[in-house]
């Protein structure tokens, strides 16, 4: 009885370490994308490019529409270089905004 408890109990930590980690790396992702979408916004191609050599799949986590908005926001402001990066990055050049 006592093996079944220590085993029911090893369980029950390992899951609750394996969904504390898995909530600490979604927390860590949305953050990214934050500073992702705001760099794009606030044309800091620097960090845009800083945030890609940080994490080369960035975009890919992005939903596709999200990420191709990030593209039509550089070109609306004129970010020449953020648009090069995006494009770069997979991000559609084609895209149209959702209506």
């Amino acid at each position: 009885m006592r093996k079944f408890l220590l085993t029911v109990l090893a369980a029950a930590v390992a899951f609750a370490v394996g969904n504390y980690l898995g909530e600490r790396k979604l927390a860590a992702k949305k953050d990214l994308h934050l500073k992702f979408v705001e760099a794009v916004e606030n044309g800091q191609t620097s960090a845009v490019n800083q945030l890609f050599g940080q994490n080369p799949d960035l975009g890919k986590g992005m939903a596709g529409q999200q990420f191709d908005s990030q593209l039509l926001t550089a070109a609306k402001m004129g970010y020449g270089d953020i648009i090069k990066a995006l494009i770069f990055h997979g991000a559609n050049p084609n895209a149209v905004k959702p209506r």
